[in-house]
Order: structure tokens, then C-alpha cells, then sequence
């Protein structure tokens, strides 16, 4: 199907495809041509297009000529009371009768319609319309200032969104590691809580417009701004796709057989730059037109060796680590993306054995108004601290003691956790997750009874699940289950992330456990005095029998 292209605020002038011709003129004979066509939109469009009838008539060859032109007008029922033919092919067409579509005329067009007396309107509801031949003016609603114009002559025609932009959005996973090890089970999200250490899952994700294919070659670019709790030269693991094809990264940069990638240590941040996504979809036989293209990578939150000092980069509690991102990418289909293509050259096809690779595509970036960025898009990475404040009976502050905290994962192993900080009296365990943890006391003070090992439950509940979108993911409550005195629970401080409790000792010796060697020794003892008891009984009876 034949497409004609729309105006839009940004362009200098649209062509109509055919030449109208005025006054007196020779024609041919006429065409034997159907006299309905159909206007359609794609089925899965996010756009709306209020369709406007300006002309009905035929269509004729004149002789001499190739294009057709309008014979036998007559104005279109969308058309203003009052407004005649000659009105409209003033606007249309210029002194000579050729096509003459500008953005002002495009705006004199709009004039002569009524707003409100469309034909139809299309969208992914209603995907087409059957049309006599004439000219129609078609307006995006969702761009009001973008129009096409179409000339429905011999073919059914098609339209798409001019100005349809990419839809971005970041996410990250989270994962309790105490009861899963597999983020891939976990869903896509806004917030999420992760211990110092460990490799949080992120994502990026690109929708491509529906008329991608308008375009010679389609610029892409993601721009990942990390928080300063992650280096961004612990970025790892990337994967990048276009559908469910995996995407290499360029031999040569700028070349479009994969992606850039380029990492900014001064600002903490990553490129990841397609400079032609739409052949790169091509070369794996997917559909440019609303392709999704996913970027997933893993970044370390913190520095174990960093905790507790000065340069300790990470944010405990409800303030979080967040993480900004955004893309960029084409917005103009007349952009001439290639430009050194030469005689047997092929639009979009590079040589990446060939060092100068001369048929790069051109980065639309580098000139002013032919990209648009997308609004940036956050998500927050919680984490949390545990402090011990060791205490004797009387509540005062205790020295001479040595706590180990260690963490549950999913074989039912505790490993320690190693970013403690000691000061005095106070044990504080820094960037934890939820989960099980056991809290031991591996040094009592003397003079003093030992605890045995208290096993809790990190319980964080926050805003960012399962595709929760809002403008930023908050804390709501942070709890640990059976650590305050009793086995009660302790409420942590969502906006410093700390979860605070007091473990005290009391004086004399600790007793054995139930079951620990004492009782075994006392059990061992007893058994044996009464069995000798017993047979010492038996001895004597038989004695007194025999007797």
C-alpha cells in the first residue's frame, strides 16, 4: 500500500503524491478503476486519527501526463457550509495546478473542515474506514499539530503515527535470599531491597514507535545514570535484545550491525547506543514497528570495605539508592541517515571487516531538534542496618563482648555476615536484606552468663512490587520478628533503615543447655547405678529361692 506522508509542526513541507490539475485540460480516457477504497491504521496503535473528508470526485490521467488529477470535484461532507471547490484546490495546488503542501497550508486546511464533523475516527478499535475516491485530511489527536493528507486514487492506503516516540522505563528485581535463588522468578519492579554485596538485577526497557519503518534508520540510545552506592565499573553480566534475539555489540563503533557501549566513570554512568536499531531488527528478521528491545545488566550495591566511614557511599532506610535512566532516540523520518551511500551501496548495510566502514549511518544526535529524549525514569534499591547495644541487667552499657551475625540461604546454611562495625558497647551490621537471620554471642563478658543464639526475621514492606509505577518507591515498615526481649518483634526506623535492640547478660555461669553434655554425663550415670541396681535384685532373689 501506497503511504503518504503527514505534516508535522517540525517539517518545511509534505508532498502530496499527485498533481492536480486546474482549469481546461486534455485527458486520456478515463480509468476503469473501483471507485471505494480503504484508509486503515495499525491494529495495534496507541494514536487516535480523526479522518476528514475535503474532496470526492475521479481521477484522471491527462494526456501527456503519468500522475492523476481530480475531475468532476466536489467538496467533502467535512467540509464548512459555504466553502466551495475552488476553495479548497486554492490551498492544494499552486498557479500552475501542481501540488503545493506546505505547514501553512496544511493550517488553511484545517480552517475549511469542521472540527467536529469528521468522517471517522481510527484507532486499535476501529482500524479502518471504506472510502470514495477523493482527498481526505487526517489529524493524530494525540499530536494535533501533526496531519497527513491522502489521495485515495487506485490503492487502499495506510497510516501511521509520525510522532510516535519510544516508551522507556527502568526496573530492578528483588530477591529474598533466604528463601530463593532465582531472580529470574522474581518480578520486574520499581523498589526493591538488597544487602551490600550483592549483584542487584536491573533493566532497561525500549518500545519502538509503529512507524519505525518510515525511517531510513532508527537512532537508539539508553543513558544510565547509577547512584553513587554502585560503581559503575562493577556493571556485569549485560544482555541486551531485541524481541528474544540476543544482540551482539559492535566490532567498530557506529556501525549497525549491534550496539555502543561506553562507560563514564566521572559522572558513574553508561551508554548503551544503537545507531540503527531499525536494520539491526531487520538482520534478525523481527518486525521494527513496536519491536521492544530490553537491556538487563547487574551492578554491586556498596563497598563492604567502605561501611561505617566517611566513604560510605550507600543511603540506609527510606531516603534509598536510586537509580535514574532514560533513552533517546530518532524523531524525523526525513532524516538522511546515510548519507555516503554510494552506487551499489546498500542503505544499512556495513562491513564491519572494513576499518573505515564507510556506510556508517550518520548519529541524528549530533544535529540540532532529530532526537527527543524520553522523561527520566527511577527506581530505589533499599538496605538496612541491625544495631546491638550490649547491655547488663541494670540496662548499662557492657563491655567485653563479641557478637557474629550470619545470614540463612536457601540450602538452610547460615553465612556470616562481614560488615560489622564494633564501637564500645555497640555492634552495628551494616546494608541488609530481608530474610532469616541468627545473631551469636561468640565472646561473653567475664564474669557474666552467655545468650544462647537469638534466630530473626528482616520483614520490609515497600512500594515497588510487581509492576508498581509510581513517580518513586517508599518504605512503609521494616520489622525483625523474635530479636527484642521475649522473642517480641522490633520495629525498625524506616527513615534511617536502622532496626535497633538491647541484648543483656546477667551475672554468674551459664547453665547447660537442655540436652548438652551435663544432663548427658547425669543420664549416663543414672542409667548404669540402675541397672546395676537391678541385678543386684535378681542376684538376691535367686539366692533366697535356692535357699
Amino acid at each position: 500500500m501506497t503511504n503518504f506522508k503527514k505534516i508535522t509542526s517540525a517539517a518545511a513541507a509534505i508532498m502530496i503524491a499527485a498533481t492536480m490539475m486546474a482549469g481546461t485540460v486534455a485527458f486520456a480516457a478515463p480509468d476503469s478503476t473501483p471507485t471505494n477504497y480503504t484508509i486503515s491504521v495499525n491494529a495495534n496503535t496507541k494514536s487516535t486519527y480523526k479522518v476528514y473528508q475535503l474532496l470526492t470526485g475521479k481521477f484522471e490521467t491527462p494526456a501527456g501526463e503519468t500522475d492523476k488529477v481530480i475531475v468532476d470535484a466536489e467538496t467533502g461532507s467535512s467540509v464548512k457550509a459555504g466553502t466551495n471547490v475552488d476553495d479548497v484546490l486554492a490551498v492544494l495546488v499552486d498557479a500552475d495546478g501542481r501540488a503545493n503542501v506546505t505547514k501553512d497550508s496544511v493550517d488553511e486546511l484545517k480552517a475549511l473542515v469542521n472540527e467536529a464533523s469528521p468522517i471517522t475516527t481510527l484507532s486499535a478499535v476501529e482500524t479502518s474506514v471504506v472510502v470514495p475516491l477523493g482527498y481526505y485530511l487526517v489529524i493524530e489527536e494525540q499530536n494535533p499539530d501533526t496531519a497527513a493528507i491522502l489521495k485515495i486514487v487506485d490503492d487502499d492506503l495506510s497510516i501511521a503515527s509520525k510522532l510516535g516516540g519510544v516508551t522507556f522505563e527502568k526496573k530492578l528485581k528483588d530477591i529474598n535470599d533466604t528463601v530463593d535463588d532465582n531472580i529470574t522468578d522474581n518480578h520486574w519492579q520499581d523498589g526493591a531491597d538488597h544487602d551490600i554485596g550483592d549483584a542487584v538485577p536491573f533493566q532497561l526497557k525500549a518500545t519502538l514507535p509503529e512507524n519505525v519503518d518510515q525511517y531510513e534508520g532508527y537512532y537508539l540510545n539508553f543513558t544510565d545514570n547509577l547512584n553513587d552506592a554502585f560503581d559503575v565499573s562493577t556493571v556485569d553480566n549485560v544482555v541486551v535484545k531485541v524481541g528474544d534475539e540476543i544482540i551482539d555489540p559492535n566490532t567498530f563503533e557506529g556501525s549497525n550491525k549491534g550496539y555502543d557501549w561506553a562507560i563514564n566513570t566521572a559522572s558513574n554512568s553508561f551508554t548503551l547506543t544503537f545507531p540503527d536499531i531499525k536494520h539491526v531488527a531487520d538482520k534478525k528478521g523481527i518486525e521494527a514497528n513496536d519491536a521492544v528491545v530490553t537491556v538487563e545488566y547487574t551492578a554491586v550495591l556498596g563497598d563492604a570495605a567502605a561501611v561505617g566511614t566517611n566513604n560510605d557511599k550507600v543511603t540506609y532506610g527510606n531516603d534509598g539508592n536510586e537509580n535514574t535512566a532514560h533513552a533517546t532516540y530518532s524523531n524525523n523520518p526525513e532524516f538522511d541517515m546515510y548519507p555516503k551511500v554510494g552506487p551499489g551501496d546498500v542503505v544499512g548495510d556495513t562491513d564491519e571487516n572494513d576499518d573505515e566502514n564507510t556506510n556508517k549511518p550518520d548519529n541524528p544526535e549530533d544535529k540540532d531538534g532529530e532526537t527527543t529524549e524520553t522523561a527520566n525514569d527511577t527506581v530505589v534499591v533499599f538496605t538496612y542496618k541491625t544495631v546491638i547495644n550490649k547491655v547488663d541487667e541494670n540496662g548499662d552499657p557492657l563491655n567485653g563482648a563479641e557478637f557474629k551475625l550470619s545470614k540463612k540461604n536457601t540450602a538452610g546454611d547460615y553465612e556470616e555476615v562481614g560488615t560489622k562495625i564494633f564501637e564500645g558497647t555497640v555492634f552495628t551490621f551494616y546494608g541488609l536484606d530481608d530474610g532469616e537471620y541468627k545473631l551469636e554471642e561468640i565472646t561473653t563478658p567475664s564474669g557474666y552468663k552467655g545468650i544462647d543464639p537469638i534466630e530473626f526475621t528482616v520483614v520490609a514492606e515497600h512500594d515497588g512490587e510487581y509492576g508498581f509505577d509510581a513517580e518513586l518507591a517508599k518504605l512503609n515498615t521494616l520489622t525483625a520478628n523474635n530479636l527484642g526481649e521475649n522473642g517480641d518483634p522490633v520495629t525498625g526506623n524506616v527513615n534511617t533503615g536502622i532496626i535497633a535492640t538491647s541484648i543483656e547478660n546477667t551475672k554468674g555461669s551459664k547453665l547447660p543447655e537442655t540436652g548438652g553434655i551435663g544432663t548427658k554425663l547425669f543420664y549416663a550415670i543414672g542409667g548404669g547405678l540402675t541397672g546395676l541396681a537391678g541385678i543386684a535384685l535378681i542376684t538376691k532373689k535367686r539366692m533366697s529361692k535356692k535357699n
